[in-house]
């Protein structure tokens, strides 16, 4: 099981994949990418909405960067693959998620459902 820390709660919409940093076996992957909107839960944000969440909705204002680690090197593989193909060919519905209730960060294609990720669970590491 590799360590996993979520900073924030977000998703982040229209992502596009700037560039992926593969470290190499058993380090973590680091994608670059920027979105078209974002939300992130910040409740003490004074831009923050009654329910927590601060919403940045000007298109391809938001950039960051998502770390992300694999126990199983065929899946970091499988990963890196899916990475290329979304910066060669970005999904149009691609968007990025970190949740720290969940403890899971990654970026799913929403309509074809694929995604690259990592789940953290009592005694295993989910992939999807």
């Amino acid at each position: 099981m590799s360590d996993l820390m979520v900073n924030r709660e977000g998703i982040f919409h229209g992502v596009i994949i700037r560039m992926v940093f593969d470290s190499g076996p058993g380090k973590p992957l680091h994608v670059s990418f920027r979105a078209q909107t974002a939300e992130w839960f910040s409740p003490n944000d004074t831009n923050a909405d009654p329910d927590g969440w601060v919403r940045d909705l000007d298109a391809g204002s938001v950039e960051g960067e998502m770390e992300i680690r694999f126990a199983d090197e065929d899946v970091r593989k499988s990963a890196l693959e899916q990475l290329a193909q979304w910066q060669e060919s970005p999904p149009s519905r691609l968007t990025g998620l970190s949740s720290l209730q969940h403890q899971y960060v990654g970026f799913i294609d929403r309509d074809t459902k694929t995604g690259v990720g990592v789940k953290m669970m009592a005694d295993e590491q989910d992939c999807i």
